[in-house]
Order: structure tokens, then sequence, then C-alpha cells
């Protein structure tokens, strides 16, 4: 959520929908099947440039603008400056413990704590490929993006502290093949929008 009318997410998820073909968000989740507060949505808009690879950025505009609540639905901000190589941030999302359940959400909101990759490291994960728009994270542990993720939030800072807590990325795919078949073995690495890549970053200005 980056103000009261507007979420971004990955474009990929809108992927062959009707721009008016989601009816509502749910904000303020912790529990995928309890809590959380319904805003209708009127419409969605993927970044010009996505292709299928890259720019997999999407916003959604809410026709019930959010009412913040502090401890439950806030808004964040956009990081201004990427996350250096080796700092840590946060990814949360309510997808798959282990890709042999990749239909099985899980039911708690789950974070991890993932380390920001060099570029080199990135190209080397993604087998040679350098998708634009992206930065990679993980790479240490047996921790990361996977099914339902996608979409999801990659945050830095102080996040005890929303006046220190900024958005670096969101979810695209969860594992060093370009799958998420692999999402939760030792030394995976998860593969973000980056939303400090100005093409992507003036875009969401502009449309917000």
């Amino acid at each position: 959520v980056i103000d009261e009318e507007w979420v971004v997410t990955a474009a990929h998820c809108m992927e062959d929908l009707a721009p008016t073909s989601i009816t509502y968000i749910e904000a303020g989740k912790h529990n995928l099947y309890s809590d959380g507060v319904e805003s209708r949505v009127d419409f969605h808009v993927e970044h010009p440039l996505w292709n299928g690879i890259d720019y997999d950025i999407a916003l959604v505009h809410l026709a019930t603008p959010l009412v913040f609540e502090s401890g439950k639905i806030s808004k964040i901000k956009l990081a201004e400056k990427a996350g250096d190589p080796g700092t840590q941030g946060t990814l949360m999302g309510f997808g798959a413990k282990h890709e042999d359940f990749r239909y099985w959400n899980s039911e708690e909101l789950m974070v991890a704590k993932l380390s920001i990759g060099t570029d080199a490291q990135c190209f080397e994960a993604n087998k040679g490929v350098r998708p634009i728009g992206y930065f990679c994270a993980g790479g240490e542990q047996a921790e990361g993006a996977c099914y339902g993720d996608s979409g999801g939030p990659f945050v830095g800072g102080d996040c005890g502290s929303l006046e220190n807590c900024y958005l670096l990325g969101l979810v695209s795919y969860g594992s060093s093949s370009g799958s998420n078949s692999d999402c939760h073995t030792l030394g995976t690495w998860s593969f973000f929008d980056d939303v400090t890549d100005p093409v992507i970053f003036n875009w969401i200005v502009q449309e917000t």
C-alpha cells in the first residue's frame, strides 16, 4: 500500500486479467483467512514496458480509499536509493512454505531476512540472464520467495518506525532458476522488481 488509493504489485499477477476484473483487495492481514479490511478496486494498470520479463510491476487503484490505522494499516514510502549489496531487507508474504506444497499457502504472514546480492551474484544466479529492473536477495539460507509470494513486499530500514521503513522491491520470482521449483533450498536467490529503478520509480510517481 503506497497511499490511500493505490497498491503496487507485480505485473505478472495481473497477466491476462481485464483492467476491471479484480473486485477488491484486503489490507492489514496477518492471517490469510481472518482479519483484514476489504477495499473495492476499480482498475489496475501494468507498466507500459512490461513484456513478460522486464518491468514486472503494476498498480491497483482503490475505488474505496483505505483508512489508515496505527498498527494495522498504513502506507509505505518508496525507497529512493537502491539497497547496498550485503545489506539485509525483509521479505513478507503468504506463500508456500515448501515447493512441494505449491498450492498450500501459509495461513500466517511469513517474514524472512535476506541479504541483497551484487550484480555479479544476481547475473550468475539467473543463469547469465540480466533482466531489466530487478535485484536479487538471499543466497545464504534456505529461505526465500515461493509460490503465492508474488507481488509481495521486500522492505528495508527500521520497520518498527514507519518513518524509517521503505519499499525496496516486490517479489517477481523466487529461485535461482527463474522459476519457483527450488525456492526453499539452501543458497537459493529471490528476484525482486526494483522500485528504485528510475523507469519504475518515475512511472509510479506519475501514475499516482
